[in-house]
């Protein structure tokens, strides 16, 4: 804490990179990543699946040893005629974080089962908890109580099949769920625990008015959250599996972002949801309501959400699954042909909850705690401006030792007069870290001004030379918004930014 504190009383670039090198840090793997092939016997059903593990270990390798520790566990279902690897920026994501990811590997073929695929979903939930029990397991002792079932596509409606076989599970997510055969938009009418539900804007495969939303407004879950990212696709959330993607450009759809991006904006929202509801992280649950407010603010996406208060992880029942650990190849099981369910009515989203969540009210009596004064906001007549809202200036996008660095916003404001106490906000976003201006901190902060009539200037950090010895490194996001002050409209357009920085010289 005082390493921090003398950074701050340091220059503004110090600021700047020193978030970025405490990031690094902390996003360091705190767990090395073991994985484990395996065949697990269903008894019930005389059905062999095979699954593919991966779990928190103190060494990176093949059926290396647990680390020490219960964790978390997260099944997760494959879309249609995608491979459990094309995942692989889940586990490399949430393993180190303390979770462990199991795939089944089952109805990988062109006439899938997806009721088969749902049981084994909720098979595999109950059979590893019992794994911690079991003193033969590697996973003896390493399992937490608490689990949750997510899925991808086909793999997204079967986790909604699975809930029916199941009582074990904390959470359901998934991602650009499919409508299935039986319906998944009819398993959800069931489903009583929390559930997020991710989708893509840019989705052609599974539009979200036939898909996701009908099953977002079936469930009954006492907490809910329905997203959709702007410019995503239904194939990147997996690795832009090749057979996924040709299907997206025979149907005539494709991404607006990058996979990169579409995959950290995924992780963004998905890792507190877990670790709120499977770590009871009531921190994490604040940051996954602020993700959604800014990410709303800087357009980067549309939710719905009814909680009505921040859910409680439910004390699973224990599993009474009976299961033989098997090694072998799987045996063949018939597929049955599946046949869409007619398709619903479309729906039309609330892109916005009726009870905002990221609220912040000035309180007259409370001392002022920002880091830096309020700036002072100078109008001037030129350049002229052309619409209402803010920019961001920065002299370049990459910098080197020497050059010159500062970051500055400018306003416009077309109404003819001032327009009082407009917050202001200016988050710099590394890979999903968010910090926020004026105090840089990780903590939702901004600055209540009166934006003057025309063109002016705020500075946010004054002129300075890029330090030498600043490593390297791209992709660093700043956005600049302005909203009411209560934090739930937009006030004109708002900007972003991606900047970078190497170690050569210019």
């Amino acid at each position: 804490m005082m390493n921090r504190l003398r950074i701050f009383k340091t220059s503004s670039i110090t600021i700047l990179l020193s978030c970025i090198q405490t990031l690094v840090i902390c996003n360091a793997q705190d767990f090395a990543i073991g994985h484990l092939s395996a065949g697990y016997h269903d008894a019930v059903r005389n059905r062999d699946i095979t699954t593919e593990m991966y779990y928190p270990a103190d060494n990176p390798g093949e059926n290396v040893p647990v680390t020490a520790g219960a964790f978390p566990v997260v099944v997760f279902g494959h879309g249609f005629s995608i491979v459990w690897s094309d995942y692989s920026y889940l586990w490399n994501s949430l393993v180190p974080e303390g979770y462990i990811l199991v795939f089944p590997r089952t109805e990988s073929n062109l006439s899938p089962d997806h009721l088969e695929f749902g049981k084994d979903l909720a098979f595999l939930s109950d059979y590893i908890q019992e794994m911690n029990t079991d003193n033969q397991s590697l996973f003896f002792q390493h399992i937490d109580e608490h689990s949750a079932i997510m899925g991808h596509s086909m793999g997204g409606g079967a986790c909604f099949l699975a809930a029916a076989h199941t009582n074990t599970v904390s959470t359901f997510i998934n991602l650009a769920a499919a409508e299935t055969d039986p319906s998944a938009i009819a398993a959800a009418a069931s489903i009583t625990r929390p559930t997020l539900m991710i989708c893509g804007s840019e989705d052609c495969i599974t539009p979200y008015e036939d898909h996701q939303y009908p099953m977002y407004q079936a469930l009954v879950s006492d907490c809910k959250t329905i997203v959709t990212l702007t410019g995503a696709s239904h194939c990147q959330f997996a690795s832009n599996n090749t057979t996924c993607r040709l299907g997206e450009i025979f149907s005539g759809c494709n991404a607006d972002i990058e996979l990169n991006v579409q995959e950290t904006r995924t992780l963004q929202l998905l890792q507190p949801w877990l670790d709120a509801i499977l770590k009871n992280n009531s921190s994490a649950w604040t940051d996954f309501q602020t993700n959604l407010q800014t990410g709303f603010l800087g357009g980067i996406l549309e939710f719905e959400q009814a909680c009505d208060t921040p859910p409680v992880t439910p004390s699973p029942a224990t599993p009474t699954t009976t299961a033989i650990p098997d090694t072998s190849t799987p045996s063949t099981t018939p597929a049955q042909t599946t046949t869409a369910s007619p398709t619903p009515p479309a729906l039309t989203p609330t892109p916005y909850p009726t009870t905002p969540v990221f609220t912040r009210t000035p309180d007259p009596t409370a001392v002022p705690t920002l880091a830096s004064p309020t700036p002072v906001i100078t109008p001037t007549p030129s350049p002229p401006c052309e619409v209402n809202g803010i920019k961001l200036i920065l002299p370049s996008t990459t910098y080197s030792p020497g050059d010159v660095f500062f970051i500055r916003v400018h306003t416009c404001n077309l109404s003819g007069s001032s327009v009082p106490n407009l917050a202001m906000f200016v988050i710099l976003d590394v890979f999903g870290e968010l910090y926020f201006w004026p105090s840089w901190t990780t903590l939702p902060d901004y600055s209540l001004n009166d934006i003057p009539s025309g063109f002016s200037v705020v500075p946010i950090i004054d002129p300075l030379t890029w330090p030498e010895e600043s490593g390297a490194c791209s992709g660093i996001d700043l956005y600049a918004a302005l909203t009411n002050d209560s934090i739930t409209e937009l006030w004109g357009e708002f900007d972003k930014i991606t900047f970078g920085w190497s170690h050569n010289p210019s």
